[in-house]
C-alpha cells in the first residue's frame, strides 16, 4: 500500500466512511487490508451477504485468524451460535499459544457459553484469558465479563472483585469508564443510590469522565436539573432531590413543600386548602403509605396517590405523595385534581431505563 493508499485508507477508516472505503476497495481490490476493512464496514451496515463474502475471500491470507473471528461474530449476528462456535474452535486449534485471536475466541466463546446458560463453561473460558498476562486489556476484559456473569448469579461481593480487580489493572481510560458504569449502574439497580454517587465522585477525582452522562441521566430521571458541577474543583452543588437522597431532612422536606407548592393566580398562596396544617398533614399522611396506595416505583423514588377530600385550593382530592425508594421519607407531597394522572405500577415498571 502505497502512501496517497494508506492515507486514503486511514481517512475512510478512522471516520468509518463506508463510502470512501468503497471507492478505495473498488481501485484496491487486492489490496487485503482494504478488503477486509470494507468487509467490516459492509457487515456494520447489514450487508451480511456481501461482508461475508469478501471476508471469505480472504481466509487463505495471514488474515485468517482475523477473518475467523469476523465470521464468528457475523454468525452470532444471524444468531447461528454452533457456526459461530466452530469459526472459534478453527482459531483456537489453529493458532499458536500467545496468538491475540486465540484470546479473542476465548472472550467470545464465553459471552455464547453465558448467553446458553452454559455457566461453568463460560467461567471456563474467561479463566483461560484471565491467566494470560501478554494482552492485559483481555486480560481485564476477561474480569469485566466474569464479573457481570456472576452479577447475573447473583453473586454480587464476587461480582465487584472482579471488577475492583480490572479496575485496579487498568490504565486504559476507556476501560476504567466502563467499568465505572457497570458499577454505577450496579447500585442504581440495587437501589443503593448513596454509593452509585460516590462512586460518581470516586470516578471524577480519578479523572474518569462518566460523570456528565450520569449527572444526566440522574436529574432525567428525577426530572430535576444538576445545578452546578464545577469540573475544575471535583465539587456539587445538588439539586434538591439529591440532597435529600444523599442526606435527608424532615425539616427541608416540609419546607419544600411549603416554599414550592404555590399558586401565582392566588398572589402566591398556598396551592392547599386553607384549613390544611401542612406540618399535621405532613406526620400523619405516613400512615396511608402503604401497598395500595404506592401507584409506582421508579428508580429513585416511590410514588403514592391517596384520597385526601378537599386537600386542595381548588377543590383537588387526591393528595400525590412522593417518598425516597422504599421509605416513608416524604421528599414533596402535592394536591392533585385525579388520581389516575400517573402510571399503574405494572405499566411504569415496563418504562423503567435499563442502563
Amino acid at each position: 500500500m502505497d502512501k496517497n493508499t494508506y492515507y486514503k485508507y486511514k481517512m475512510a477508516f478512522d471516520k468509518n466512511d463506508i463510502d470512501a472505503m468503497r471507492k478505495l476497495y473498488l481501485s484496491n481490490k487486492f489490496d487485503e487490508k482494504v478488503k477486509f476493512a470494507y468487509a467490516k464496514m459492509l457487515i456494520g451496515n447489514w450487508d451480511l451477504d456481501e461482508g461475508e463474502k469478501l471476508l471469505k475471500e480472504l481466509i487463505s491470507t495471514v488474515r485468517k485468524h482475523a477473518v475467523y473471528y469476523e465470521l464468528a461474530k457475523l454468525e452470532i449476528l444471524k444468531q447461528n451460535f454452533e457456526s459461530a462456535k466452530k469459526y472459534l474452535d478453527t482459531i483456537i486449534y489453529s493458532s499458536k499459544k500467545t496468538n491475540k485471536y486465540k484470546f479473542y475466541a476465548y472472550l467470545l466463546y464465553a459471552k455464547i457459553e453465558q448467553g446458553e446458560s452454559n455457566t461453568q463453561s463460560a467461567r471456563n473460558y474467561y479463566k483461560k484469558v484471565m491467566l494470560n498476562n501478554k494482552y492485559l486489556v483481555l486480560q481485564q476484559l476477561a474480569l469485566i465479563g466474569m464479573g457481570k456473569l456472576e452479577y447475573s448469579l447473583g453473586n454480587t461481593d464476587l461480582a465487584y472483585n472482579y471488577f475492583n480487580n480490572a479496575l485496579n489493572q487498568s490504565s486504559n481510560i476507556k476501560i476504567k469508564e466502563y467499568i465505572y458504569e457497570l458499577k454505577i449502574n450496579m447500585k442504581i439497580q440495587e437501589r443503593d443510590y448513596i454509593s452509585a454517587l460516590k462512586l460518581i465522585k470516586v470516578g471524577i477525582n480519578e479523572n474518569v469522565d462518566i460523570s456528565h452522562k450520569l449527572l444526566i441521566f440522574i436529574s432525567k430521571k428525577l426530572n430535576i436539573f444538576i445545578k452546578k458541577y464545577d469540573y475544575n474543583n471535583c465539587s456539587y452543588s445538588y439539586s434538591y432531590t439529591i440532597d435529600q437522597i444523599i442526606n435527608y431532612d424532615e425539616i427541608d422536606a416540609i419546607e419544600h413543600i411549603i416554599d414550592r407548592h404555590i399558586n401565582s393566580k392566588y398572589n402566591g398562596k398556598s396551592i392547599f386548602n386553607n384549613n390544611i396544617d401542612i406540618y399535621k398533614l405532613f406526620k400523619n399522611i405516613k400512615e396511608n403509605l402503604n401497598e395500595e396506595n404506592r401507584k409506582a416505583e421508579l428508580d429513585f423514588q416511590d410514588i403514592y396517590i391517596i384520597k385526601y377530600e378537599n386537600v386542595g385550593i381548588n377543590g383537588e382530592n387526591y393528595l400525590k405523595v412522593i417518598t425516597l425508594p422504599d421509605s416513608k421519607e416524604i421528599i414533596t407531597m402535592y394536591p392533585i385534581r385525579t388520581k389516575n394522572n400517573i402510571y399503574l405500577k405494572e405499566d411504569v415498571k415496563e418504562k423503567i431505563y435499563k442502563i
